[in-house]
């Protein structure tokens, strides 16, 4: 559990995670809580987020994962021109494939365990859709120019890949 803040505001995080045979189950939550940051800045309200996730060893060297999150924003109505409020919902597919090799000593006396290291390799993708608010310009009816809150939908795709090297 993760506990953290000032005076005004806290964020609270737990998260758990159980294997069961070769399928491992991980559960994430965060909570921030209101925080009131004065009229120019703009105050931040309560927020929660969750993650859920699974991992399935399909052998010694293959791991294949997936999981759904949110990722809501803190901030309040958007006020002014080019402020933005976006709530992200989405999933991640992933693949893992590692390799393990044997690190000997050349001293052929030695008879310890032999040493290993691990190679991997990450690869996984990313969905989000975002729904909000944002404060955008309209030119044009009675008045030249006006500011109008309108809703928006941002859709985002990343593509991760990492590597690990461990012993």
């Amino acid at each position: 559990m993760v506990l953290a803040g000032n005076v005004d505001s806290f964020y609270l995080g737990n998260d758990a995670a159980r294997q069961v045979g070769p399928v491992r189950l991980a559960v994430d939550f965060s909570y921030q809580t209101p925080l009131s940051r004065g009229q120019d800045e703009g105050d931040l309200v309560a927020v929660l987020n969750g993650r859920v996730g699974a991992r399935y060893r399909v052998s010694d060297t293959v791991a294949l994962g997936g999981g759904v999150f949110s990722d809501r924003s803190p901030r309040e109505r958007p006020r002014q021109f080019g402020e933005v409020r976006l709530h992200y919902y989405g999933a991640t597919l992933a693949a893992d494939i590692s390799n393990r090799y044997v690190v000997r000593e050349q001293d052929g006396d030695k008879t310890e365990e032999p040493a290993s290291m691990a190679f991997g390799t990450t690869v996984a993708l990313t969905y989000a859709v975002g729904r909000g608010e944002m404060v955008r310009g309209a030119i044009g009816g009675p008045e030249l120019y006006r500011e109008a809150l309108g809703d928006v939908t941002a859709h985002e795709v990343m593509l991760h890949v990492g590597s690990t090297l461990m012993r």
